[in-house]
């Protein structure tokens, strides 16, 4: 039989399908038979090299071995020490470092290996050192430690590189021993030979890397010299890299200027490793890289293609914090469009749709459609995520980039390119609200022809959750419904919940939706049938509230029929359920018309004591309260927080207090608040607490009077007042007399977002538009130190005290997001803000924040809340 290996080196068969592995139809049993081959007198080098490869394939594919069988091969092996083949010699080491023998069988080859070690043949002392270092106990290394020493600093360059890695290994293990050699490493570092200075300098700086001060050193010592060796100087740049990051700003501008001189080496690994270094800094500001730029934008035009792509892809990542100072490459970078490696081409392309102008989108776009073709899903992917990062960039073009993605949805492509589309249109739509009708357009569009299940499942939760609050509701029920005809179980189900999402929240589809779910009944998928009968159920039974209720729109209904009634002369009866579901249509259809909506949002006052005190029964309705504010610490003997109530002429500051010392009771209790601006503030009312509760809650308050319609910004300086007195620890009576006191709490402070409260809008694309007249102002790279835009999202919502009508869902690691708040004042008018935030690293969130007002004050009173 001939042996796989050997029919290996025949010529190929090139019409064969298939190739087999050398290594076909190999068994353990056979290949130890031939192992035997070994113990020949006259040795056979070649017959001997293919037995050991079978060997460390079996042992390579987890063959399992027992100990008897290793030792065997073991003591086999040990014989081929006498043949002088390189070749053979050379699978002689291997075998020995791969099978590993035990303690007990070490000594036996030992002593071979250390003859080698003393050869005068380099390649024989270098594997015997690479096979005692991986193979030696302690006792045995304290033997050959004077070697290995003596091997660092050996003439021959391969054995002292194998002396430094086997010693590199070695430090891993028991670096106590390999610092005994620095001197010897030291002295390799000064080597000619490059491949010697590049394991000597990794081998020092492992022994060293644990003593900051020492590694410090050493760098500052390094970069006043020249290393030979490109390998080594790119070891180099890295430890100055980490040395930058651990030291203080002031010490490390010897090093700043090591790194720029390393990109003008002739080396281009050295300039590449200079520039990734020198771009990996934290804090860059653009003026600092001018001339890492340079340097790239020249190698933008090496005749080498890796060069090119390395330059580029650095391009493409600064392109994202600095297009500005990128765009002065844009000339070089168009160049690469019609590169023929696709990876530089696409880079390219991302990184000119990244940097170039609004003017220059089109073009690009043209570009890409003549040879999207010709890439594979990977580079189309990367795309995307650019037109992607442009729409948001450039967001009047949004329709062109859309219908750009769109043609591409429809396209043969693999599920992930499919799905970065999907997921692209999905975050345009969060970030421009006026792209969301025609982004689900689109998107209908798409499942017609989907091949992917997850997808349309996607697609279709999409739909159901996004409809309700578009102009035309309907129109998407019939793309939703065709999903039920044409397509398998998992997309009918998910069809059905879509068109229940879309009936919930319209009242008006509810009746034809209701229909389309009692065809589904009849469906041949449990699933299927038990969502649409689900749905049913839950639409007829919200129905059968909703007709049960009286709203205010079905009780001035039912008067008009009464008076109508009772001015005819019919005897017929009023049907109360005609009344309820015609209200309930004009309802709709004022709700539908009024583009802004109210929402009339007042805080959870649960905790609230005002509505049960006569007093306030005359200032009116309350047009908003805060939230609780709390003014002391929990461990503090007094609790005292605070909420702001807002009415027409009137501010009500309402401190809720409690008592948590059980020997004492706080009588006659008020706050007395300062103002430290000048509001001009009239003298407040204020209405005491007649006894602080004990681990209850009471409230005192503070009204003062301003005029309607105006906006107050104050701080006031509170301090608590109260009459303390004992109680009797027997009685439980409160003493007669007692003392006044007082006790500070912190600062409160009236805002301007105090006097609004949330407007819901429905389309706010469209009431932005109306606002042209109002004062516009903008505030821009606001940093916010946060890991996500969604706690971002929050954070604004906190400080205007209520949601954004629009981008209140963030996307999951979304890096860009638009949130829009619309506030309501007392006097009717409208605030209107827009905020545009950016991940700019993985710990900071850069927003933008525009404001529009009635007056520039307001605007002004606004952006400061925000901005503080």
């Amino acid at each position: 039989m001939t042996s796989p290996i050997a029919d290996f080196n025949r010529k190929r068969d090139e019409d064969s399908v298939e190739e087999l592995s050398p290594f076909w139809g190999i068994e353990k049993g056979i290949v130890l038979q031939e192992a035997r081959c070994f113990n020949d007198p006259q040795l056979d080098a070649r017959k001997c090299q293919q037995v050991i490869t079978k060997l460390l394939y079996l042992h390579v594919q987890g063959e399992f071995f027992t100990k008897t069988e290793i030792t065997e091969i073991f003591f086999s092996v040990t014989k081929l020490f006498q043949s002088k083949n390189n070749n053979l010699r050379r699978m002689l080491y291997l075998i020995i470092k791969e099978i590993c023998p035990t303690s007990d069988e070490v000594i036996i080859v030992t002593s071979s290996l250390m003859k080698d070690m003393n050869s005068k043949v380099d390649l024989y002392r270098a594997n015997a050192i690479r096979v005692l270092c991986c193979i030696a106990d302690s006792a045995i290394l304290g033997q050959i430690e004077r070697y290995l020493k003596q091997a660092i600093v050996d003439r021959s360059d391969a054995v002292s590189s194998a002396a430094l890695i086997s010693a590199t290994h070695l430090s891993l293990a028991d670096v106590d021993i390999v610092r005994r050699w620095s001197s010897e490493i030291q002295e390799a570092v000064n080597s000619s030979s490059p491949e010697v200075q590049f394991h000597a300098l990794g081998l020092l700086y492992e022994i060293r890397k644990f003593d900051r001060l020492s590694i410090n050193k050493l760098v500052a010592q390094l970069t006043r010299t020249q290393l030979r060796s490109p390998l080594a100087q790119c070891l180099l740049i890295r430890y100055v890299s980490e040395v930058i990051k651990d030291s203080a700003e002031d010490t490390v501008a010897p090093l700043h200027t090591f790194l720029q001189s390393c990109m003008r080496h002739k080396s281009e690994i050295v300039v590449f490793e200079s520039i990734r270094a020198i771009t990996s800094q934290h804090d860059l500001e653009a003026h600092q890289l001018v001339s890492v730029v340079n340097v790239l934008q020249l190698l933008l035009s090496s005749p080498k293609p890796s060069s090119r792509f390395a330059a580029m892809r650095v391009i493409n990542k600064l392109a994202f914090l600095f297009p500005d100072l990128i765009s002065n490459c844009n000339a070089d970078i168009e160049n690469l469009i019609s590169d023929e490696n696709k990876s530089i081409a696409t880079l390219a392309i991302t990184t000119l749709l990244k940097t170039g102008g609004d003017a220059a989108v089109e073009r690009l776009l043209a570009r890409i459609h003549s040879f999207m073709s010709e890439i594979q899903d990977e580079f189309k992917i990367m795309i995307i995520e650019a037109v992607r990062i442009t729409c948001i960039r450039c967001a009047h073009k949004y329709r062109i980039l859309l219908s750009f993605l769109s043609t591409y949805l429809r396209e043969e492509g693999g599920f992930e390119y499919k799905q970065s589309i999907v997921r692209s249109i999905v975050q345009l739509f969060n970030a421009i609200p006026e792209a969301k009708e025609l982004s689900l357009s689109y998107l209908s569009e798409f499942i017609e022809d989907c091949e992917y299940t997850q997808l349309s499942c996607e697609v279709l939760y999409l739909l159901g959750k996004e409809t309700p609050y578009t102009t035309d509701p309907g129109k998407y029920l019939r793309y939703i419904y065709n999903r039920v005809i044409l397509e398998n179980p998992s997309i009918r189900a998910a069809s059905i919940s879509a068109m229940a999402s879309i009936a919930v929240h319209c009242e008006m589809l509810k009746g034809r939706v209701l229909v389309l779910l009692r065809r589904c009944l009849f469906d041949s998928d449990d699933e299927v049938r038990d969502r649409a009968c689900a749905s049913i159920a839950l639409l007829e039974k919200a129905s059968a509230q909703k007709a049960g209720s009286l709203t205010t729109h079905t009780t001035e209904a039912f008067e008009n029929v009464l008076l109508k009634y009772c001015q005819s002369n019919s005897d017929e009866p009023i049907d109360l359920q005609t009344i309820v579901t015609s209200s309930s249509a004009n309802s709709e259809s004022t709700n539908s018309a009024s583009v802004l909506e109210q929402e009339h949002v007042i805080s959870d006052i649960s905790y609230s004591n005002i509505a049960s005190v006569p007093y306030f029964a005359t200032c009116g309705d309350v047009f908003k309260s805060s939230m609780k504010i709390d003014l002391t610490e929990d461990e503090t003997e007094y609790k005292i927080s605070c909420v702001k109530h807002i009415f027409d002429s009137h501010i009500v500051f309402e401190f809720i207090c409690s008592n948590t010392i059980k020997e004492q009771a706080l009588t006659n209790v008020t706050v007395a608040m300062e103002a430290l601006g000048t509001s001009g503030l009239l003298e407040p009312t204020v209405l005491p607490l007649n006894v602080m509760p004990l681990t209850s809650y009471g409230s005192t308050f503070v009204v003062f009077d301003h005029e309607v319609g105006t906006q107050v910004e104050e701080r006031f300086a509170c301090t608590l007042k109260f009459v303390s007195k004992e109680i009797d620890p027997i009685t439980g009576a409160l003493e007669d007399d007692g003392y006044e006191d007082e006790y500070s709490i912190e600062d409160v402070e009236l805002l301007a977002t105090d006097f609004m409260r949330s407007a819901r809008v429905q389309e706010f694309s469209q009431v932005w538009s109306e606002s042209e007249s109002y004062v516009e102002n903008t505030f821009s790279n606001i940093v916010l130190p946060h890991d996500t835009v969604e706690k971002s999202v929050s954070h604004f919502s906190s400080l205007l005290g209520f949601s954004p009508c629009i981008g209140k869902t963030v996307t999951r690691n979304a890096t860009l997001h638009t949130a829009c708040f619309a506030a309501e004042l007392s006097t009717g008018e409208h605030v209107l803000i827009k905020i545009a935030l950016s991940m700019e690293s993985q710990s900071s969130v850069t927003a933008t924040v525009t404001c529009r007002a009635p007056q520039a004050q307001l605007c002004n009173q606004v952006l400061s809340v925000i901005t503080c």
